[in-house]
């Protein structure tokens, strides 16, 4: 089912908990932004191709994806929880992976959605497993020509649990093909032009080239490939921000993540082009973290 909610500039698509694409085991089901659309009709958003070196999860759009994994944990037979998605019955001695389907015996999280005409408001209702319970409630608001994306996440269980936390944002501006019209801006980032930067999964050559505070595509390349920023001496804990431009369309998608950065990586594939922005933390039991995402799109 696809909801939507708008501002004056901007109309934004949230599928439902359960409906596809938004059914996979690894990204979050809450606040699954699948089309982000200007006014003017340029639109932001693109599936996650399939000719990857791993299958793919059908992720779309701007969806936040907690990797925590305990199901080593766990006998075969038994449940474990992933954030934000819900149980999972452990089918055989292999540990968890984020691109299978895992259908038999799960148990989806209640959720609970509100929506309003620039707001939708998801809660997610705890449900204890192996020692483990969280209760969620994730915000999202449609201002201007801004997407706000605020989490709230509460340990209710009896364990602590350690979380790698990002938006895996799949951008193509108007489905236009990677290739120079594509940048990537860190303003916060030194000066990368004439660094070369090994290829994060497999090493060797990229497609991306230092360019100003961040990267350009050399060339359109079907096969993707991904770099990371290994110093973060730039960081000085304020919210750290990100652009995506394509000349050729003319627009950008500007991104404010108020988090304690752990990890900057961007990945690119054919058509589409994703800074993923990382945090660490480690959440006991009775504490409550709170975070932010800000996305602005706008033309250049």
């Amino acid at each position: 089912m696809l909801n939507t909610i708008q501002s004056e500039l901007l109309t934004v698509e949230l599928t439902s908990p359960g409906s596809a694409p938004n059914d996979n085991f690894r990204f979050d089901r809450t606040g699954y932004i699948t089309e982000v659309v200007l006014k003017d009709g340029t639109r932001f958003a693109a599936s996650e191709p399939r000719n990857l070196s791993h299958p793919s999860s059908n992720g779309r759009g701007f969806c936040s994806c907690n990797r925590w994994d305990i199901s080593e944990e766990v006998g075969v037979g038994e449940y474990f929880p992933i954030i934000g998605v819900g149980l999972i019955r452990k089918p055989d001695e292999q540990k968890y992976r984020q691109f299978n389907r895992y259908e038999e015996g799960f148990i989806p999280f209640e959720i609970k959605c509100e929506m309003a005409e620039n707001i939708a408001t998801y809660a997610v209702l705890p449900m204890p497993c192996q020692g483990y319970a969280f209760h969620e409630t994730r915000v999202i608001k449609a201002i201007g020509n801004r997407v706000e994306n605020r989490v709230t996440l509460r340990n209710v269980g009896e364990k602590p649990a350690t979380v790698m936390e990002y938006c895996h944002n799949f951008i193509s501006i108007e489905g236009m093909a990677v290739g120079p019209d594509y940048t990537i801006e860190f303003p916060q980032v030194p000066d990368l032009t004439g660094l070369h930067f090994q290829e994060a999964e497999r090493g060797g050559e990229t497609n991306f080239e230092g360019f100003g505070h961040g990267f350009r595509m050399k060339r359109y390349e079907p096969q993707s490939y991904s770099v990371a920023l290994e110093d973060y001496s730039f960081y000085k804990g304020e919210p750290f921000r990100w652009k995506v431009s394509n000349t050729a369309a003319g627009a950008y998608v500007l991104g404010t993540d108020t988090i304690q950065l752990s990890r900057v990586k961007i990945w690119s594939s054919d058509h589409m082009v994703c800074p993923e922005i990382y945090q660490n933390f480690t959440i006991r039991p009775g504490e409550t973290l709170e975070w932010s995402r800000q996305l602005e799109f706008g033309r250049l």
